[in-house]
């Protein structure tokens, strides 16, 4: 069946970035993750072009669709960062969506009990290293690539990448000064 099929290509490129990188992802944030991104990539049913996470924290609704509403503003704030780091608005950082994602998370776990999405509050920056990572993996071995995408975004992703291929960092900012 091909969703099962897409469901486990997504899952396992999550788990491969992860490796990758040497991070540790439980299988519930691999399985989350997946899932997630499964739906920005196919279905761009979760970044919301015209509207912003203030406006979707700001809707008075009821106890139900609020707790619909922070999760969806982690689930945007993860796919921003992790799918699309270089479109963010020069007004709101990197930090800003880690920030809102992990108080979203927070209160969907306060809410709900789910430890998923405990895990995601204190792993936000990693799920979103993880979800580049994944995205990026046709780049991972073009030095030239992988230092334009850090130079451009600073992916942590490309970071260790271009670490793990021999590159210094040390030498590009003595060139820099």
């Amino acid at each position: 069946m091909i969703p099962s099929s897409l469901d486990n290509f997504f899952y396992e490129e999550i788990c491969r970035s992860a490796k990758s990188q040497n991070l540790f992802i439980k299988d519930n944030l691999a399985s989350y993750l997946s899932a997630i991104m499964k739906k920005a990539i196919l279905c761009n049913t979760i970044v919301g072009k015209d509207i912003t996470l203030a406006e979707i924290y700001l809707k008075k609704e009821e106890k139900k669709d609020r707790f619909l509403n922070f999760k969806k503003i982690g689930d945007i704030s993860i796919v921003k960062i992790g799918l699309f780091p270089g479109t963010k608005s020069n007004l709101v950082s990197r930090g800003y969506y880690l920030d809102m994602a992990s108080t979203a998370y927070d209160f969907c776990y306060k809410k709900s009990g789910d430890k998923t999405y405990k895990d995601l509050s204190g792993n936000v920056d990693k799920c979103c290293d993880i979800i580049y990572g994944a995205k990026s993996c046709a780049i991972t071995n073009n030095i030239i690539d992988l230092y334009d995408d850090w130079r451009n975004t600073k992916s942590k992703f490309s970071k260790r990448r271009l670490i793990a291929l021999g590159f210094s960092f040390k030498d590009i900012s003595l060139l820099e000064h």
